[in-house]
Parts: C-alpha cells; sequence; structure tokens
C-alpha cells in the first residue's frame, strides 16, 4: 500500500513539473506517508498558474482573429456569393449579438423548423472575408415585410 502511495505522489509530483512548463505557478500538497507514522510529511509545490485570458492566445478567438473587410464592402459581396449559393430571396447584413458584430445572411424558406432539409447550391463557409457568418432562415416575405420594411406614419 505504501508502495502505491509513493508511486502516486511521484505521479503527482510529475504532473505538477509538467503543468509548471506549460502554465506557470501553482500550489500543491502532497503527503509522503513513511511506515507505520502516525504523522504525514507534507512537499508543498509553489507553481504560477497563469492562463492566459488575452483575445490573442484565448482558443474560442484564434479562428476568428484576423484582418477583416469593412463593413459594408462585406455585405456587397456577401449578396453576390449568395446569388450562388442559393436560389431562394436572400438579404445580406450586419447584426449584432453577445459576442459581438456579426454578417448575416437571412435566406427564405419553407424549410424553418427543420433547416437541414434546406438545400444549398454551395455550402456557405463559417468566415466571410474575416467575419462570422450567420446563417439565419426565415419565412417567405420576411425580407420584404419586416427587413426592409419602411415606417409609416401611423399616428
Amino acid at each position: 500500500m505504501f508502495t502505491r502511495i509513493k508511486r502516486l505522489c511521484h505521479s503527482g509530483l510529475t504532473l505538477m513539473a509538467s503543468l509548471r512548463k506549460l502554465a506557470g505557478k501553482v500550489t500543491l500538497a502532497l503527503y509522503s506517508y513513511s511506515g507505520l507514522e502516525s504523522y504525514s510529511q507534507p512537499y508543498i509545490i509553489n507553481m504560477n498558474l497563469q492562463l492566459s485570458q488575452t483575445k490573442d492566445t484565448n482558443m474560442a478567438n484564434i479562428y476568428w482573429a484576423g484582418a477583416k473587410a469593412p463593413k459594408e464592402e462585406a455585405a456587397k459581396a456577401l449578396m453576390k456569393e449568395l446569388a450562388e449559393w442559393t436560389d431562394n430571396r436572400y438579404y445580406a447584413r450586419f447584426e449584432s449579438d453577445g459576442t459581438g458584430a456579426h454578417l448575416c445572411a437571412i435566406i427564405e424558406t419553407e424549410h424553418t423548423e427543420d433547416t437541414t432539409k434546406f438545400v444549398w447550391k454551395k455550402e456557405p463557409p463559417d468566415k466571410f472575408m474575416g467575419w462570422r457568418l450567420i446563417r439565419l432562415f426565415v419565412p417567405r416575405t420576411y425580407i420584404d415585410i419586416v427587413i426592409l420594411a419602411k415606417e409609416s406614419d401611423n399616428a
């Protein structure tokens, strides 16, 4: 049993040494039980564990980092590309949500409940001209009635 504990402690020390090389400083206390003694001997290892929170090295942002085309230019280019991707009515514009600005391809279809049934002539990318591309499926006539509707004076 003590041999297993010693191996486990040695494995813990090896793990912490590896973490120190990768991440920095962290404090770990391992206890070595020797023989039949009633007390334990702590081995304390101090390491500085500092995971980077910068935008450039955060794994979630690596794919989306980089140069982006101007918004108007990207929206116009997407309008041209959508003609090759679908025969349905479409519209492109910038929108924003909790993760920031993104380019939105709005497609009219009867498949709003199950968008997996929608058939693309050419599958759009996830990133277009440096911008995150969101596909939004809306019911037929939605673009004219909601998106392109002019404000009416009902007062």
